[in-house]
């Protein structure tokens, strides 16, 4: 049963950016598919039919996400996304609303039906919509008339809301959908600072970090509150700074502490968004925090060995935090402990990194089990050596370790200070225990190291598709005073140092006018000359450089022809250049927005070869362009054509494609793609054209570029159809 006469709303609007206020009680869980799909909110019915769904990032309509659904071509039937477990109460007057747009036109159902009778012709409310490429709300108010169901919790015995998506195979978007008694709430405009960087509570943030944010929509200027005290950044204004209005009337959306924030210290920050004259109204932001990096960091992958140890007590207890709760408290557990018997002479336990540390502190629980301050097994004297190798030790001197307190709270009572020492192996080599008994162990040692050597690269240690204008940054050495940089496509080069591009004195380096499609190579060594040793050499880095730059990805064009922006303005055809070609289409939208390669238009290129001049191009003007940037050598086009035609079934004509490039200097050259039924195919192909198969064009001087159907140079009359083009490409393939 479905009420008649319920009211349809749509309201169809282009929306900017949003994000929703404090919502009313939507049944609906993830309703703005902020979380993945998941058991208790949406499901899909046939879900091996679809190609895709997700939640992907989306500021068109609600919020930073919206649920993608993509459907593979052909597919269709009862392809459908359900959410479960709702109740309708009879008497209550119902919201039910939601947020879609389609890659084309095309309808879905929304329905809410009873679990109890899972039967399509039995159902509570049904409406049919027809989707466009626009951003559409669609608001429905529905009086349920019938008796209370749902609402039980028991999958067999409730209401779903359902989207039915039929037989179309033309993927969409949903998002914001609501079902309750009180209408969704509206959509504002985000006026205030939004998406902090670093995030809210982040914790071990680089000494140097750079703050940012995401703009309010009609923010002027901004102004920076940062400090150590939450209270005052949360109190101070323009009138009253309290010293933590640290920037006022910025334009950039970035702000830099012009001194380097200190260590493991919590920051509060807050962006106040200033709108433009004439009212300058001020829009307070939310306080932000962030905790910054500590100075000094615990090692780990540690290797522990001793001269010996009793069976289930070795020396790796002492190292894998065996015994320790969350407070840094050891327990009373001797099989959390190592444990060896022999005297004194010749016992030792040694550790080993993965790798050479600059030493700060070690912290040392002692033996500590029940019984422990009658029995004295723990260490009492002891030598500590280092060692880069493992071969040469250095004796950084003798120490007495604190006893155990034989107590499950067991606190750490020796700290001793390791005076930066570069090592790999620490050694303590026993002279004494608390006892007379013969055995000696200890419950577990912790080695803190500052940072030397560089880290945490950005971009990230084998990143690809790299921009060729890029920003080379890393965390650097504690006590480095300059960072020397090496740099190269050629990897032994950067390793054995003969690669030095340049000497800074901050961690961070600008590079531009790399080159497409090539793997680089970089290494910073941290340099301090009056500390010892003054150079930590750091690892070798590398990053991949995107292989391809776009010359048209088709998205820029409009239907604002008084404005110039149709496609057919830019890519001249047949009404101009009196070939059979007709780029986009006779009615708006002149772009072709489904049958696309990437993005949300490509190109419509008819082609129509049975009259003089029997050959069909688009062409477009450069301007002289350089297409050699960056390396590049190679030209992309990204094509596709339509089934070819059948006497039952109009189609494409097979016919040549092909490409030609005209340099300033007026040297043309044409390539023909070499499958004689490339407009008939109907998957996107990507051609890849070297520039040497074109001539003695002028690649660093492009003209014209003419893409066309039929045979430019020996005109014969031909067939008609249709072809699409997108993504037009230069690059350098990776070898």
């Amino acid at each position: 049963m479905w009420k008649k006469g319920f009211g349809l709303i749509v309201v169809m609007v282009v929306l900017g950016a949003g994000v929703p206020m404090v919502r009313a009680d939507n049944q609906l869980r993830n309703w703005e598919f902020d979380e993945p799909l998941a058991a208790e909110n949406w499901w899909l019915w046939q879900a091996g039919d679809f190609e895709r769904v997700e939640p992907v990032p989306d500021e068109s309509m609600s919020g930073d996400m919206s649920l993608r659904i993509v459907i593979p071509d052909g597919a269709g039937g009862d392809l459908q996304l359900i959410q479960s477990y709702l109740e309708l109460v009879q008497g209550e007057t119902y919201y039910i609303s939601f947020m879609a747009r389609a890659d084309e036109p095309r309808i879905i159902t929304m329905m809410l039906l009873g679990r109890t009778t899972h039967n399509w012709a039995q159902f509570w409310f049904m409406g049919n919509i027809e989707l466009t490429t626009e951003v559409q709300t669609f608001t429905y108010e529905y009086t349920h008339s019938g008796p209370t169901v749902g609402g039980t919790g028991n999958f067999n015995d409730d209401i779903d809301i359902y989207f039915n998506l039929g037989d179309s195979d033309v993927d969409l978007n949903v998002d914001r959908v609501w079902i309750d008694t009180s209408p969704p709430p509206e959509i504002e405009v985000p006026v205030a600072a939004r998406k902090p960087e670093p995030a809210h509570m982040t914790t071990d943030v680089p000494v140097d970090a750079v703050l940012s944010w995401t703009a309010g929509e009609y923010a002027a200027t901004h102004d920076v509150y940062l400090g150590t005290s939450f209270d005052d950044v949360n109190a101070a204004s323009r009138a009253n700074p309290m010293d933590v209005l640290v920037s006022q009337g910025q334009l950039a959306t970035t702000y830099e502490s012009p001194a380097p924030l200190e260590f493991g210290q919590t920051y509060y920050w807050r962006i106040d968004e200033v709108n433009a004259a004439p009212d300058a109204t001020i829009y307070r932001g939310d306080i932000w925090n962030f905790t910054v990096e500590p100075f000094v960091y615990p090692i780990t992958n540690i290797i522990a060995t001793a001269s010996g140890s009793d069976p289930g007590a070795g020396p790796e207890n002492t190292i894998n935090g065996s015994g320790l709760d969350a407070s840094d408290q050891h327990s009373i557990n001797a099989t959390d402990m190592w444990l060896t018997t022999g005297g004194a002479d010749g016992t030792w336990i040694q550790y080993e990194f993965d790798g050479i540390y600059k030493l700060n502190e070690m912290w040392v629980w002692n033996y500590n089990v029940q019984f422990e301050l009658i029995l004295g097994f723990g260490l009492k004297d002891v030598t500590i050596e280092y060692s880069t190798d493992g071969a040469d030790w250095t004796a950084l001197g003798d120490f007495e370790l604190a006893r155990g307190t034989a107590r499950a709270d067991y606190a750490p009572n020796t700290m001793i200070d390791l005076g930066g020492a570069a090592a790999r192996y620490v050694r303590l080599t026993v002279a004494s225990g608390h006892g007379m008994l013969g055995q000696f162990g200890l419950s577990e040692v912790r080695f803190y190291h500052a940072p030397a050597s560089p880290r945490d690269p950005i971009p990230a240690a084998g990143t690809a598709d790299v921009d060729l204008d890029v920003t080379l940054d890393w965390r650097g050495g504690r006590e480095a005073t300059s960072h020397t940089v090496y740099f190269s496509s050629d990897e032994e080069a950067v390793a054995d140092g003969s690669a030095l591009l340049d000497t800074v004195d901050a961690s961070r380096y600008v590079l531009s006018g790399l080159d497409l499609g090539t793997t680089y190579y970089w290494k910073i060594d941290e340099v301090n000359e009056t500390a010892s040793p003054s150079t930590w050499e750091g690892p070798v880095w590398s990053f991949a450089t995107k292989e391809y730059l776009t010359v048209d990805d088709f998205e820029s064009y409009t239907d604002d022809l008084d404005a110039g922006e149709a496609i057919f303005q830019t890519w001249i055809d047949g009404w101009e250049n009196e070939t059979g070609s007709t780029v986009g289409y006779l009615d708006a939208p002149f772009a072709e927005q489904s049958t696309v390669n990437s993005g949300g238009q490509s190109m419509p290129l008819e082609y129509d070869n049975a009259t003089a001049p029997f050959y069909s191009e688009a062409e477009r003007d450069f301007g002289g362009q350089d297409w050699t940037a960056g390396g590049a050598d190679t030209l992309v086009v990204h094509f596709r054509g339509s089934p070819a035609a059948t006497v039952d079934q109009p189609g494409n004509d097979p016919g040549p494609l092909y490409v030609a490039v005209e340099d300033n200097a007026g040297h043309v050259a044409m390539v023909v793609h070499p499958d004689p039924d490339a407009t008939v195919t109907t998957q996107w192909q990507a051609w890849t054209i070297p520039f040497s198969e074109l001539g003695d064009v002028n690649f660093g001087s492009v003209k014209v570029m003419y893409i066309g159907v039929g045979d430019r140079d020996n005109p014969t009359p031909g067939g008609a159809g249709i072809i699409y083009i997108d993504d037009i490409q230069i690059g350098h393939p990776a070898s």
